[in-house]
């Protein structure tokens, strides 16, 4: 490893959720301080009323240099694409995306700029775990880690063909060599970090898991509906359709995906009917079923813009 002492740009992408993003910034400001590196912390705001300069003007004392981007271009990708821009721009060595609905575990961002500091340059891409923080009460037809993103069995070090813009640094490098950037043809659809991270990973880039860097995701009652659900299950299966129509050119071979795909789904539909307590068989069937239904749709041309609404 080289003993420069990189500079790392911690963004976050917002639209129009200024309590939660208060919340994140919060916990950043109040987690150990990170002194092996130089952090800034870049607010990417993607809505036309720039509210989110409120919020940070609330934190003249942040212990970290605090900046403010406004991507006026509706649609996560876009948000993503200023952050690394600006990281570009700036000089900036490394990446990290935390979402505006996340709290910061209070040694997560050191943990995560050591391990990635230690395994640089060897290895480019660091991402970890979500643990979910349910503020409601559960319905009784919902298994209680229907939403919980922690994954246990992988271990640290574990090499990875993808991530998520939830909890991951990356060395800004790779954009810079590939110019490879989030598809902004996905505007509202979701999906794009998956897509951007699998690139990365298909470009020979290494990418590796680090369970103890953790990060926390607040479930609010809303997302224990089931509607919700199922509304979020048919988006992944619209997403995984639009996914791999960019990474795979022979249709053939797209056609073998969707049917692996929905026939993995089905049978994990099946697998956790017979592990857990029957009634939570609606849920597991609706959200599957959803997700087959997504790659019908996507295949026959439609498409969800769920985070559309959220720009109004």
């Amino acid at each position: 490893m080289s003993n420069k002492k990189l500079s790392i740009v911690v963004a976050i992408c917002t639209c129009q959720r200024n309590p939660l993003l208060r919340q994140v910034l919060a916990s950043l400001d109040a987690a150990q301080y990170c002194q092996k590196s130089d952090i800034h912390v870049l607010v990417v705001d993607n809505h036309i009323s720039q509210s989110a300069q409120l919020v940070i003007s609330e934190f003249s004392h942040f212990k970290y240099p605090l900046h403010y981007v406004f991507a006026p271009q509706a649609g996560i990708p876009f948000a993503r694409n200023a952050a690394i821009d600006w990281g570009l721009e700036h000089n900036i060595d490394a990446c990290i995306f935390i979402d505006d609905d996340e709290i910061a575990h209070d040694n997560w961002l050191v943990t995560l700029v050591d391990y990635y500091i230690q395994h640089w340059p060897e290895v480019q891409v660091v991402t970890g775990p979500v643990e979910s923080i349910v503020t409601a009460s559960y319905p009784i037809y919902l298994p209680k880690d229907i939403h919980n993103k922690l994954q246990l069995k992988r271990q640290t070090g574990e090499v990875l063909l993808e991530a998520y813009t939830n909890n991951v640094i990356f060395d800004l490098a790779i954009c810079e060599e590939t110019g490879l950037r989030f598809d902004e043809a996905m505007q509202h659809c979701g999906g794009t970090d998956r897509l951007f991270f699998i690139q990365v990973a298909n470009h020979g880039y290494k990418m590796v898991w680090n369970r103890q860097a953790l990060v926390y995701e607040q479930i609010d009652a809303d997302r224990l509906k089931l509607s919700w659900l199922i509304k979020r299950h048919a988006r992944h299966g619209v997403t995984y359709v639009q996914v791999t129509k960019k990474l795979h050119d022979k249709g053939t071979k797209r056609i073998r995906l969707y049917v692996c795909e929905i026939f993995y789904t089905l049978r994990g539909i099946l697998k956790k009917i017979l592990r857990k307590h029957p009634k939570y068989m609606i849920t597991y069937v609706s959200i599957g079923a959803a997700r087959c239904v997504g790659i019908i749709m996507a295949l026959v041309g439609m498409r969800v813009n769920e985070y559309k609404s959220r720009h109004r």
